[in-house]
C-alpha cells in the first residue's frame, strides 16, 4: 500500500492530473459506481476492487452467505 501511495504521489507531481471517470457495474448488472479511477480512492476500487483491505478481511469472514 505505501508503494501505491508513493507512486500516486510521484505522479501527481511530475504528470499533468487528468481526471478519467469509468462507470463499474456489479456482476448481476444491478448496481453502476462511477470512480475516477486517477484518484486515490477511486484507482483503489478501479484497479483492486476494494479500498481499504482491512475492512474487505472483516467483511469476508464476518459475512456468511445467506447474509445480504
Amino acid at each position: 500500500m505505501v508503494l501505491v501511495r508513493l507512486s500516486r504521489k510521484l505522479k501527481k507531481k511530475f504528470i499533468s492530473y487528468q481526471k478519467e471517470f469509468v462507470v463499474i457495474d456489479n456482476f448481476m448488472g444491478n448496481i453502476q459506481m462511477r470512480v475516477d479511477k486517477n484518484s486515490y480512492m477511486g484507482g483503489s476500487i478501479y484497479w483492486n476492487g476494494f479500498h481499504h483491505i482491512n475492512e474487505l478481511l472483516f467483511l469476508k469472514g464476518f459475512l456468511k452467505s445467506d447474509m445480504t
